[in-house]
């Protein structure tokens, strides 16, 4: 402090406190160990979150597979880390058998106290009115309970049911209506869906936007039709998502769209090539111009120049004269 320092030595552990580079210089030092697993184990890390995977179908390669990369991950800093039943990663909670209860019972908890802020807010008094009361909702509420849907909507039924009372009572509490109010009208009045075709909504969208992503993950997969038989003779198991997904969109009609592709970087920034461009505008000003000679002169350059293909790049419009 001051002109006061300390001796010289090694950190350990830490990252300088109220340094721009703290959280680079963490996410430097932990991405080593992305190094230590073999080629055939796949690694997902985001900042301190790391998730291993590996495909195999046997299950004896598969644990071979996985053994050495979870020995090495066992421990640091000679600290062993410890075994737990379920893991939160990226805002969601993962059980041993994918079940997703812990996660349903955390969002709903965490819901229970959101919801005093609407209690508090829909006073008959001094209270905000209803549109208000929606907005607040769908901000502070309804993004947590959409967030990873796609995800832990494999869940069991009766599991996803308990998020419906939630609902139910915000917007009860947003509307104003009794607690007896029947759901249908609380649905109409208030110009929300239901949590179930709210979550198909997100699927089918996350599902597009997977099909715009060449080389995405979920693309790649296909049930075997040993699995798919299985899950014909018991109608009570969940299908994985890239299936449900499929069968949404089958049922909605929507099976046989195009999805184009989406490129995020065609060619690097560095090597933007230089287009040529003929602007007919330069002479004149937009404040000081009318638009009907400007009209004239771009309707008879484009009959010029017929073939070459149209790029507009403002906001006026104007008809043809």
């Amino acid at each position: 402090m001051g002109n006061f320092y300390s001796d010289h030595f090694i950190q350990a552990e830490g990252v300088p406190q109220g340094s721009v580079l703290s959280v680079t210089l963490f996410i430097v030092h932990l991405s080593q160990i992305l190094s230590h697993l073999p080629s055939s184990v796949h690694g997902n890390l985001y900042v301190d979150d790391l998730q291993i995977s590996c495909e195999e179908k046997p299950v004896r390669p598969f644990l071979q597979e996985t053994k050495p990369s979870l020995r090495s991950c066992h421990s640091y800093q000679n600290v062993a880390i410890p075994a737990v039943d379920d893991i939160r990663f990226l805002g969601i909670i993962f059980d041993r058998k994918l079940t997703f209860l812990p996660h349903i019972f955390h969002l709903r908890k965490k819901c229970e106290r959101l919801l005093n802020i609407l209690k508090v807010l829909s006073k008959t008094s001094w209270g905000v009115d209803r549109t208000s009361m929606l907005h607040i909702y769908q901000a502070v509420i309804i993004s947590r309970i959409y967030y990873g849907c796609m995800v832990y909507g494999s869940a069991r039924p009766t599991v996803l049911r308990q998020l419906d009372t939630i609902h139910h009572s915000a917007l009860c509490i947003c509307t104003g209506a009794f607690r007896t109010s029947p759901v249908t009208s609380l649905y109409i009045i208030s110009r929300q869906l239901l949590l179930y075709s709210k979550r198909q909504k997100i699927s089918a969208l996350y599902s597009f936007r997977a099909q715009s992503v060449r080389k995405h993950p979920i693309n790649q997969l296909s049930l075997p039709s040993g699995l798919r038989r299985l899950y014909a003779a018991r109608p009570s198991h969940i299908l994985p998502l890239y299936e449900r997904t499929k069968m949404l969109l089958y049922d909605s009609d929507l099976n046989n769209v195009s999805v184009q592709f989406f490129e995020f970087f065609t060619f690097p920034l560095r090597d933007i090539p230089q287009f040529s461009f003929l602007n007919l505008f330069s002479g004149f000003d937009k404040s000081s111009s009318a638009p009907s000679p400007q009209g004239h002169i771009f309707f008879r350059c484009d009959g010029i120049h017929d073939p070459e293909v149209p790029s507009v790049s403002s906001s006026s419009v104007f008809s043809s004269p």
